[in-house]
Order: C-alpha cells, then structure tokens, then sequence
C-alpha cells in the first residue's frame, strides 16, 4: 500500500514540468536566463536578457499579420585580460526579427 506522501511527487514534477513548458512558450526572463546559463556555464547573474519588441505581435496596431517574428541570439563573452582563462564571463540575449 502506497503511503499519502508518494503521491506529493506526482503533483511537484507535475508543477515544475508545466513552469519550464510556460517559461520556455512565454519566451520568460528567468527561463531564458536559466537556459543560456546552463548552455555556457555561467551564472544567471551573468546572463543579460533583452526586453523583447511587440511589434510584430497580431494585437499591435494596426491589428493583424504583420508577418514577422522575433528570434533569439545568444552572444557569449570571454574575459579581455591576457592570460585569463577561456571562460565565458557574460552572456547577452537579443532579439533578431525574422520576415515571414
């Protein structure tokens, strides 16, 4: 017999499953910053995210198609002093629009 306690993980993988599946469709800061952290093994301190344009969104004005969409681009940087090692320091994330 399964005691009340085992079903609690059914209900937290559940909870933390869907907040990275609403992070990652929503395009979320702290998502963005936790992927691009883990991706160049820097902090999430060290991870600097662009705020991301609205005007290709279908509810700007003037409202409907505007045929365009915004993609993401990671820029990772090395330290500049001589001699450092070659770890990444700084990640900045922007936004690149893409015609459709």
């Amino acid at each position: 017999m399964a005691s009340k306690v085992d079903g609690w993980w059914v209900y937290i993988t559940i909870a933390v499953v869907g907040a990275f599946v609403i992070g990652w469709w929503t395009d979320a800061d702290w998502f963005l910053k936790w992927l691009y952290a883990g991706k160049f093994n820097v902090t999430m301190e060290q991870v600097t995210v662009a705020k991301k344009p609205h005007d290709c969104d279908f509810m700007q004005a003037p409202m409907g198609s505007k045929n365009c969409h915004y993609i993401q681009r990671a820029s990772p940087f090395y330290p500049s002093e001589p001699g450092s090692p070659l770890k990444y320091n700084h990640v900045d994330v922007d936004w690149d629009r893409v015609q459709d």
